[in-house]
C-alpha cells in the first residue's frame, strides 16, 4: 500500500489560521514548551513545515486508528522520524517551492519534490555518478533540467527511504535507467532489498520521485485542500 498527498502552501486559510496551527502542533509530542512561529526566519519555511506536520499526524492517526495526543514521534541515529508500535506504517515528507507532499506506506518509503529551475553542475559533479552525469548532458553540453531532477529527486528519495542521511555519499550508488514495467529499479549495497522507483511530472513546475521496496505506486497524487487538511487534522 503506497498513498501520496499533495498540499499548496499559498493558501489564504493557512495565512489567517497559522496561529492556532501552531497553538495546536506545540502542544503534541516533542513540540511541546517550544514556539514554532520564532523558529523559521521565512512565513514559507513556517507553513510548509506546519503543512508538514498536519499531513502527517492526519494520516498516520487516520490509519492507526489513534489519537494526535496518542501520536508519538522519535527519531533514528540519522535523525529519520518514525512511530514506535507503528503497525507496519511508514511515512516521509518533502517540500519545495509551493508545495508540501507526503508519502505513506506498509514499507519503508522516501519522497523527494524538486521544482524545476536550472541544472546545478555542482551537484551534479558532487553527487552524481559518471553514467549519470552522461545522461544529464547527453546532446546538451548545458544539460537537461528534466533530466537533472529526474535523478535528483531519485537519488534524494532512495536516502531518505533508508533513512541513514548523508552517511550514504550520493555519487557511492547509481540510478540505473534499466526499467521493469516502467519503474526504475537496481539494488544496492546499502540495502538488502531491490528498491523500485516512480516519477511524477507535477504541476509542469515540479519532479516527484518515491523509492520503496514495494513494486506498485499509484497513478495519481492526491490533492488536499488547505481547509480540509484543518478540519481533519482537529478532529483527530
Amino acid at each position: 500500500m503506497i498513498e501520496v498527498f499533495a498540499v499548496n502552501i499559498k493558501d489564504e486559510f493557512l495565512d489567517n489560521n497559522i496561529n492556532s496551527i501552531t497553538e495546536r502542533l506545540e502542544n503534541y509530542g516533542k513540540q511541546k514548551g517550544k514556539d514554532l512561529k520564532f523558529r523559521f526566519k521565512y512565513k514559507e519555511d513556517l507553513l510548509r513545515t506546519c503543512v508538514g506536520k498536519m499531513l502527517t499526524r492526519t494520516k498516520m492517526c487516520s490509519i492507526l486508528g489513534i489519537s494526535n495526543k496518542n501520536l508519538k514521534f522519535f527519531t533514528n541515529t540519522y535523525g529519520k522520524p518514525y512511530i514506535i508500535s507503528n503497525k507496519g506504517i511508514y511515512f516521509n515528507i518533502s517540500h519545495s517551492g509551493d508545495w508540501v507532499v507526503g508519502v505513506v506506506s506498509s514499507e519503508e518509503i522516501g519522497i523527494d519534490i524538486e521544482m524545476n529551475l536550472d541544472v546545478q553542475p555542482d551537484i551534479v559533479d558532487t553527487c552524481f555518478t559518471k553514467n549519470e552525469k552522461v545522461y544529464v548532458y547527453f546532446e546538451n553540453k548545458n544539460g537537461s533540467s528534466s533530466r537533472f531532477y529526474e535523478i535528483w529527486t531519485l537519488k534524494e528519495s532512495f536516502v531518505k527511504a533508508l533513512g541513514k542521511g548523508l552517511s550514504i555519499p550520493l555519487d557511492n550508488f547509481e540510478i540505473s535507467k534499466d526499467k521493469l514495467e516502467k519503474e526504475l529499479w537496481f539494488n544496492s549495497d546499502y540495502s538488502n532489498n531491490v528498491y523500485y522507483f516512480k516519477t511524477y511530472k507535477f504541476k509542469n513546475e515540479y519532479t516527484i520521485s518515491i523509492a520503496s521496496p514495494l513494486k506498485v505506486f499509484p497513478n495519481e497524487i492526491k490533492i488536499i485542500k488547505a481547509t480540509q487538511l484543518y478540519s481533519e487534522f482537529i478532529k483527530s
